[in-house]
């Protein structure tokens, strides 16, 4: 699969048919089908980017809009057009992201690796590749340490609220055409309708939670560090409804708090197809981001041609 949401828009530039494109990230639909299609996908902090014409998940917090491109350096260029404040926009932050200039190397740079939740049950190859990127910047100055990040517990209620909102924003659609539903969208969203007021407080309090803990976490390093998705891409036929859940695990938690993330190639697993590797930044860090992102993707080496030997198409650079 190509990543489901955003998939054809990551699709399109893995194969060549334009430089770079334009994703939407509610939950990881930027990282998710970047790492799936082998590319680059930036998630700016939540505001940097004017959401203004882009239809709502439901919950407006956790909704960006970031580039989708073959390189970094494409995406730092993206990002330099993308990114203006809006005063039509009530997410638009006023705050413009700080230049920060090109890094020769990792040395000083303090990675969080929040073990608990990001880096639990990865499938082996996932794992053993990013272990693999984490030693490449060790050894390139970087210092990788452990962070707690206990959230088990309350990461399985993020979704509850977003349903809930989806709900209400969607109920008109749904009542005059519910047939423009797929049967398990429309399913999940009615669902909305039925949770109690009591659940959804309790949902945007664990909610509060998490980012709290998140912000700790990165608060005590300079970037944090994890696979962007615990499992290798699956077939389209094989995909089933409980899959998505596994497929944002890493990724949904960074939309609650608006942190800066993006997600890089860092290799093909056995089966051919490609793996990311997820980096999280400072809230209007995005270009210092880029620029340990850059360095990282330089150490890394994935060769796009690769893709272009699987698929069988010719990837122009």
């Amino acid at each position: 699969m190509a990543g489901g949401s955003s998939g054809g828009s990551t699709a399109g530039v893995a194969l060549g048919v334009g430089y770079a494109s334009v994703g939407t990230d509610a939950a990881g639909s930027i990282r998710i089908p970047a790492s799936c299609c082998g590319l680059v996908g930036f998630k700016p902090t939540h505001g940097l980017v004017p959401l203004r014409g882009l239809i709502p998940t439901g919950c407006e917090h956790i909704d960006h809009l970031g580039p989708l491109t073959r390189s970094v350096a494409d995406a730092r260029a993206m990002l330099q057009v993308m990114a203006a404040p809006d005063p039509d926009d009530p997410h638009s932050s006023a705050r413009p992201a700080s230049s920060v200039p090109p890094r020769d190397d990792l040395a000083g740079l303090r990675v969080g690796v929040p073990e608990s939740w990001f880096w639990d049950d990865l499938e082996p190859q996932v794992e053993a590749a990013a272990r693999a990127v984490l030693d490449l910047m060790a050894g390139n100055g970087a210092t990788p340490t452990p962070v707690p990040m206990d959230i088990g517990h309350l990461a399985p209620l993020l979704l509850l609220p977003l349903f809930v909102e989806a709900y209400v924003f969607h109920q008109p659609t749904l009542d005059a055409c519910p047939e423009l539903y797929s049967p398990d969208l429309r399913h999940q969203l009615m669902a909305g309708q039925y949770v109690l007021a009591q659940d959804y407080i309790r949902a945007l309090r664990a909610r509060r939670l998490v980012i709290e803990a998140l912000r700790r976490a990165i608060d005590a390093v300079d970037i944090l560090a994890m696979p962007t998705l615990p499992i290798v891409p699956p077939r389209i036929a094989d995909v089933q409804t409980p899959d998505v859940l596994e497929l944002i695990h890493n990724t949904s938690v960074i939309n609650q708090s608006g942190h800066p993330a993006v997600s890089l190639p860092m290799g093909l697993a056995a089966e051919g197809v490609p793996m990311g590797f997820q980096l999280v930044g400072q809230v209007h860090d995005d270009y210092g981001l880029l620029a340990v992102a850059e360095a990282v993707e330089r150490l890394i080496g994935f060769d796009m041609s690769l893709l272009a030997t699987r698929t069988g198409t010719a990837t122009r650079n």
